[in-house]
């Protein structure tokens, strides 16, 4: 995460002046269980110590919102009045203003304030730094306003704007994993329930080889995945797939549907033998590895770079791997083996391959969405 005093001085260096709240908002890796959430299935995410700091404080003006994101090096500047009309917004804004806008649109009183973003987190990276951005902006102002929103409000409101506002129709699973996170804990969700619960994590950290292919999830390869879904389901006559079974999906006449309704079923059943191992101890790596060949072959969201990061990691001796995120690019996780023979024989056939160098990073599993000022 970045040192709280760089993001404070970011802040300072942008509106000469001392910030009143900053919050931080971790990304996260779901261990297992992906595509399982927009089909009322299961999950197992944790939050890492990755992330973004949004630093709030009063504004010069009071109807005006100023922000800055040091990745972005832009200013946005705009009117509270001109942001209640305002339905569409473009670039990296939309995830800021829409978080904004979802807390006018319940009516909530608003003042005007300057905002700053400062993350370590990629853009793209299938670690969620949408989500992360959007409840560390729903918190922040609420908290800025004194407006006492539950955490599951917060959680809601942050939803609702990534798909009212960012343009991307996804699923709880970011906005869970991330707001309801625990330090060394993963988070069991039921997407089904909407339910969650915690459970210990039998490691500290995590080995994240990020393929840098970078995706948007408001990109057409995860909307089409969804609508399939969603097709599967009609035909299934169910809710969500998850409800229906293994012989009833078989039945389904479109291969391609049916393949992606057997991934879903196979991947929640992968997340309870997960939480299982999880509570003896044991880390279920060989249901990662299950997993992306299922992502690979039955929902087909991977790509030749996350590929080549599993099969390499599991030849350099790691005991499971796969994809994480939406798909088509982002990053891997990595169970076991030696990270340095890993990055070292990942890096040498992503250069045979032709491609581009993918980055290494160890995760600590100790993130949680809070108030740091």
């Amino acid at each position: 995460m970045i040192d709280l005093s760089d993001a404070v001085g970011f802040f300072r260096a942008n509106f000469d002046t001392d910030p009143s709240t900053a919050i931080e908002s971790p990304g996260r890796i779901n261990y297992i269980g992906e595509h399982t959430d927009y089909n009322g299935g299961l999950a197992l995410p944790i939050a890492i110590d990755r992330g973004i700091t949004v630093v709030v404080g009063d504004g010069l003006r009071g109807t005006k919102i100023r922000a800055t994101s040091a990745g972005q090096r832009s200013i946005v500047d705009i009117d509270l009045d001109d942001l209640v009309s305002t339905t569409v917004f473009d670039g990296w804004s939309r995830y800021l203003l829409g978080g904004i806008k979802v807390l006018l649109d319940e009516g909530y009183p608003i003042r005007g304030v300057d905002i700053s973003i400062s993350s370590d987190l990629q853009l793209g990276s299938g670690l969620s730094s949408s989500a992360a951005l959007l409840l560390a902006v729903v918190y922040a102002i609420t908290l800025h306003n004194d407006i006492n929103l539950s955490r599951d409000e917060v959680v809601e409101l942050a939803h609702r704007a990534e798909g009212q506002y960012a343009g991307a129709n996804v699923g709880y699973l970011d906005h869970y994993a991330i707001g309801f996170a625990m330090p060394r804990r993963a988070t069991f969700i039921d997407f089904s329930t909407m339910s969650h619960s915690s459970c210990e994590i039998p490691f500290d950290e995590l080995l994240v080889v990020d393929s840098n292919v970078h995706h948007s999830i408001s990109s057409g390869g995860y909307g089409e995945r969804r609508r399939e879904c969603e097709r599967a389901a009609e035909i299934l006559n169910r809710r969500f797939i998850s409800g229906a079974s293994v012989e009833e999906v078989q039945t389904i006449a479109d291969v391609e549907l049916r393949l992606r309704a057997m991934h879903v079923l196979e991947e929640n059943a992968r997340v309870e033998e997960v939480r299982n191992e999880f509570s003896q101890g044991k880390t279920g790596a060989r249901m990662l590895l299950d997993s992306h060949k299922s992502l690979r072959d039955q929902f087909r969201v991977s790509c030749p770079e996350t590929d080549l990061i599993v099969e390499s990691s599991i030849e350099a001796g790691a005991e499971g791997a796969r994809m994480v995120g939406g798909g088509f690019g982002g990053s891997c996780i990595v169970v076991g083996g030696d990270p340095s023979n890993i990055e070292r024989v990942v890096r040498s056939k992503f250069a045979s391959g032709g491609f581009g160098p993918p980055s290494f990073f160890i995760a600590a599993l100790d993130g949680s969405l809070k108030r740091v000022l």
